[in-house]
């Protein structure tokens, strides 16, 4: 799930897998399901320059 995915997140049970970037390899969270009681609001730091990802989505790699 990308970061504009997870942007109003409706309260809800999930189930949370974490997915390592170098070898692909895709775990479940531990603690399986997740219940979110609250919704998400996101709050992206504007121009994160040092990942290489469009962070305030925006459609443009930031810096």
């Amino acid at each position: 799930m990308e970061l504009d995915q997870l942007i109003n997140l409706q309260p809800d049970e999930y189930q949370i897998f974490m997915r390592n970037v170098s070898t692909g390899c895709i775990t479940p969270y531990d603690n399986n399901p997740v219940d979110l009681v609250s919704g998400i609001t996101c709050a992206v730091e504007v121009g994160f320059c040092s990942d290489g990802i469009d962070n305030d989505l925006d459609g443009l790699v930031d810096c």
